[in-house]
């Protein structure tokens, strides 16, 4: 199969086991980071942003009403505020095929509005906006979008069995698409973690991480050394 880009999305407003979640989730984030050389920090996101902030229309599970919103087009709406809070880390691999296209993100809008708060989000920094061909987005001073993942075979099981592991202890409405819609089925969500709990979930997606970066990592040496051969040659 070719490379996939993985996408989830849901809604959850601030709780305990929000909190837990993200506390979770930042400890997965830091034993990927620590394979990286030198080690990056987890970007965590406790703010208020205000400017041109652009919402793609697919954080949404419904077309949404809320007068905050306006409406640019049928892709995006806008709004000049908006607060977040959460964290991204980057999914280390070795091969470096998706640089920048390789963040988990964990990151939820805090609103009044119902419509808005809780909503998942992937963030594109003015930076980071600049680089898109779409001049919408290339303006805009933040720009919300659906979480999503580019995979190529490594590590695609482990990422299904953290998001359907988030939807079965966490976010009960989390939708996510790899090649399909998966994890809609709830009696396939009980069979696969009702025997354990959360923290035999993240102990297990920790030593799945460890394996498969183990038994990657001939393969990303390799395709490392070619990638720097061939830089080589273009600038020779």
């Amino acid at each position: 199969m070719p490379s996939v880009v993985a996408y989830w999305s849901g809604r959850y407003p601030a709780c305990a086991q929000r909190d837990e979640l993200c506390l979770r989730m930042a400890d997965l984030g830091k034993l990927s980071h620590s394979y990286f050389s030198p080690p990056p920090p987890i970007r965590r996101f406790d703010q208020t942003i205000t400017g041109d902030i652009l919402l793609s229309r697919h954080i949404f599970p419904n077309p949404p009403s809320s007068a905050k919103l306006t409406r640019i087009d049928e892709e995006f709406y806008s709004l000049p505020r908006i607060s977040l809070c959460g964290l991204e880390f980057s999914l280390y691999d070795g091969r470096e095929l998706y640089t920048g296209d390789d963040r988990i993100s964990l990151v939820f809008c805090l609103d009044d509005d119902p419509e808005i708060d809780g909503l998942l989000v992937y963030v594109e920094d003015r930076a980071e906006c600049r680089k898109y061909e779409d001049e919408r987005i290339k303006r805009a001073d933040l720009y919300l979008a659906v979480p999503h993942l580019h995979l190529r075979y490594y590590l695609e099981d482990w990422l299904d069995y953290l998001i359907g592991g988030m939807k079965y202890y966490y976010i009960e409405n989390l939708s996510y698409w790899r090649y399909e819609t998966l994890w809609d089925d709830r009696e396939k969500l009980v069979n696969c973690f009702d025997q354990g709990g959360t923290f035999e979930l993240f102990e297990t997606l920790k030593r799945q991480l460890e394996n498969e970066v183990g038994a990657w990592s001939g393969i990303s040496k390799e395709a490392r050394r070619f990638r720097a051969s061939v830089r080589e040659q273009m600038e020779g």
